[in-house]
Formats: structure tokens, C-alpha cells, sequence
């Protein structure tokens, strides 16, 4: 490619930016997009927010619950369910050396909040057979 040919293709590569600037509206591409914004993330890690990500701390004090190996059943704007293996430190003798135990759970993610322009979940719902589901909440913005 020669210069005036990568002029050309970074000017018109701007032109949507350019008329954006113009109109008011948001470019068509990149992180402004509309489809950008319309995905729901979640502050899964407890300071990034993700789209689907694969694992999860429930327990941003201690990392004293976790969700590990994650597979999504769906993944709207609204809500999201899947499933997980959940490690829980049991705290014996106490939190500091206690050890993790693991349990097949299904999961559900909700409530999700408007912070700065991007959508974010706020609540994860664990559900473990034969157990009362367990409510987190969590971050909408980095901690």
C-alpha cells in the first residue's frame, strides 16, 4: 500500500468519527458502539469488569468463595444463569488455613445497574442442591 492509499484509508477511516463529532451521535464502531454498551458486564474479579467471565469471587474480603469453572446457559442485558464448580474455605481451624471444599452449583447473576454509561451486574445467586441459595453481592465499580 502506498502513501496516498493509507491517507486515504485513514481519513476514511475517520469519517464516521468525523460525522459522529457533527451529529451528536456515537460512532458506529469501537467501545462507543452501540452494541458496546448494550452488553451487561460484571466486576467478576472484583476489580475488572468482564463479559462472561470464567471465574468468579464471590467474596472480594477474603476470596473466601469462588466460582471456578464456568459455563454459561445464557447471557442477556438482564440476567444471566449458568453453572460452576463453587470452592468454599471452610475456615477450620480457622479462615487463615482453612481449606477449600468444592460443590457442583448453578447460578444465576442479576440486578443490573447503570454506573457511568456501562451496564453492570450487582447480585450473584448460588444454588447448590439441597441448600438454601447463597445471595453476593457484588462490586459495581472496581474495589
Amino acid at each position: 500500500m502506498g502513501r496516498s492509499t493509507a491517507r486515504v484509508v485513514a481519513v476514511a477511516g475517520l469519517l464516521p468519527v468525523v460525522l459522529a463529532v457533527q451529529t451528536g451521535a456515537p460512532p458506529a464502531f469501537g467501545p462507543a458502539s452501540a452494541s458496546a454498551l448494550s452488553r451487561t458486564e460484571a466486576y467478576a474479579d472484583c476489580t475488572h469488569a468482564a463479559y462472561e467471565p470464567r471465574s468468579w469471587v464471590l467474596a472480594c474480603a477474603d476470596a473466601g468463595a469462588v466460582l471456578e469453572k464456568v459455563h454459561y446457559r445464557s447471557w442477556t442485558s438482564k440476567v444471566a444463569h449458568g453453572r460452576a464448580i463453587e470452592a468454599l474455605n471452610i475456615c477450620r481451624p480457622n479462615c487463615a488455613e482453612g481449606h477449600y471444599r468444592r460443590y457442583r452449583v448453578t447460578f444465576t447473576v442479576s440486578r443490573p445497574v447503570q454506573i457511568h454509561g456501562r451496564a453492570v451486574f450487582t447480585r450473584v445467586t448460588v444454588h447448590r442442591h439441597g441448600r438454601h441459595a447463597e445471595v453476593f453481592s457484588l462490586p459495581s465499580r472496581p474495589l
